[in-house]
């Protein structure tokens, strides 16, 4: 980071670097998304607007194309191909809402965990879930947190001190539980 970013009127509370590490994407407490570059340290575009609430989770794909974040009110998918980043692939609210979002490493699933501890694999374009939600067993307590391993088949999701293993093929918890000991 060559210089300081400003956030007028907006506080950051989630980030995501692009994988080249040239484009850093901020989610503010307005529920706006910036998308900042780097070398110059200026807003590229207008804030991405659309979210109600917060915008607490985010994470930017492989290719450095899209952009899926996540706020109380659901999850969207803001497609930054081309030159505006104001003409963005239109919101497609989640029917949960969420409180994390992970891209698998190669950009083609984006996995979702909300409030209620379920785990979904969805498509980053539609935000269409694919198979059946995932209980990952884990409380209602606090905020949750998902993470796709870097081979791509497993996700470790979950939230307080207790974190699932997940199998992305089989849908399913792989093997028992992490416990944090809190």
């Amino acid at each position: 980071l060559r210089h300081s970013l400003a956030f007028p009127g907006a506080s950051p509370l989630a980030l995501s670097f692009s994988r080249d590490g040239g484009t850093l994407a901020t989610g503010n407490a307005d529920g706006t998304t910036v998308v900042w570059d780097l070398e110059t340290g200026h807003a590229v575009g207008q804030p991405l607007a659309g979210l109600r609430g917060a915008v607490e989770h985010m994470t930017i794909d492989a290719g450095g194309s899209i952009i899926t974040t996540a706020s109380a009110s659901g999850v969207a998918s803001w497609d930054l191909q081309g030159t505006a980043l104001s003409t963005h692939r239109p919101l497609r609210p989640s029917t949960r809402t969420a409180q994390s979002v992970a891209f698998s490493p190669d950009g083609h699933l984006v996995a979702t965990i909300g409030i209620e501890g379920q785990l979904s694999i969805r498509d980053p374009d539609t935000l269409g879930r694919q198979g059946e939600l995932v209980s990952t067993g884990s409380s209602h307590c606090c905020s949750s947190v998902a993470a796709y391993a870097p081979d791509g088949r497993t996700v470790v999701a979950g939230a307080g001190a207790h974190l699932s293993s997940i199998d992305v093929q089989a849908r399913a918890v792989d093997r028992p539980p992490l416990d944090l000991g809190e």
